[in-house]
């Protein structure tokens, strides 16, 4: 997970009207609908429109300035729905402006309050998406396009520092934002405090971040990944539901992601020293977990 830190905010002028959940958190408090301000289309509508390629009538605002927008087909997808598989890209793009056009307004509203230089700013996902890579939709599954998220800090007692490549982790939050809160510790937690690092007083603290679901697990230094337990005879639909197995050391992928991004290389067998590093740091995270537990 690459992370960043500083910088400015997102500006929110000119953007098409955007469409958000009933349920949208805007500023702290449940968005409601002005009279007269009902969405063209929901969220759901949209995937229809994914789908069928039709909603009615319906129009949806925030798409508008990326019909006919060219992107690269999925990697390693063998389709005859070339037009289709753009179409999709078009609407996650815009769905990803959408995301930035409500955190302007809620940057905006911090400002108008005079409240945007006591926040801290933190973006996150829980997940990726394989948005077509390799016939794969959706999560689930250990490569990085569905486990690579960003996590990126803004605020006061924070450098800006601009993309950081190290091995960052959700996990770690909690003890972050403590931190920066002024709050005691955790007596008995994984999640390490960044705030030093963010601040500029100190070295990156994590070596390693894992991933994991159902019988796979991963981890990686940033470079190198290692992956065990994953299986290619399980739908997606069903890979989450898997029992934790045994881990399987004799056979696993290994890959450097600084030569080989998409993953496609696996040197299980021919880098003997980087995979027992990562194997012996992967099984000790196993073990430890499982005692924990």
């Amino acid at each position: 997970m690459p992370f960043a830190h500083g910088g400015g905010r997102p500006d929110s002028r000119d953007r098409p009207k955007p469409i958000v959940p009933r349920d949208h958190v805007v500023a702290g408090s449940s968005y409601r609908y002005a009279e007269g301000e009902e969405p063209e289309c929901s969220l759901s509508d949209l995937g229809k429109y994914i789908v069928e390629g039709s909603i009615g009538s319906k129009r949806c605002y925030f798409f508008s300035g990326w019909e006919g927008v060219d992107f690269p087909l999925p990697a390693g997808r063998a389709a005859n729905d070339a037009d289709l598989q753009i179409d999709i890209r078009r609407r996650y793009a815009a769905m990803l402006e959408n995301i930035d056009t409500w955190l302007g307004k809620m940057t905006d509203t911090l400002v108008r309050r005079g409240m945007l230089n006591n926040t801290i700013i933190l973006f996150a996902s829980d997940h990726g998406e394989m948005l077509g890579d390799r016939n794969m939709w959706k999560k689930q599954v250990p490569y990085e396009p569905s486990v690579r998220v960003p996590l990126i800090w803004s605020g006061p007692g924070i450098r800006p520092c601009g993309l950081d490549q190290s091995p960052g982790s959700l996990v770690d939050i909690s003890a972050t934002l403590l931190s920066f809160a002024g709050a005691a510790p955790l007596t008995v937690s994984d999640s390490l405090d960044l705030t030093e690092y963010l601040a500029g007083r100190a070295a990156y603290p994590r070596r390693y971040s894992h991933s994991g679901l159902g019988e796979w697990r991963a981890i990686t230094d940033g470079r190198w990944k290692l992956v065990l337990g994953y299986r290619t005879d399980l739908p997606l639909s069903k890979m989450q539901f898997g029992a934790i197995r045994p881990l399987d050391s004799s056979k696993g992928r290994l890959f450097d992601l600084w030569g080989d991004p998409g993953e496609l290389s696996n040197l299980w067998e021919f880098n003997r020293e980087i995979r027992e590093r990562m194997l012996s740091a992967l099984l000790q995270e196993a073990q430890r977990s499982s005692t924990a537990t």
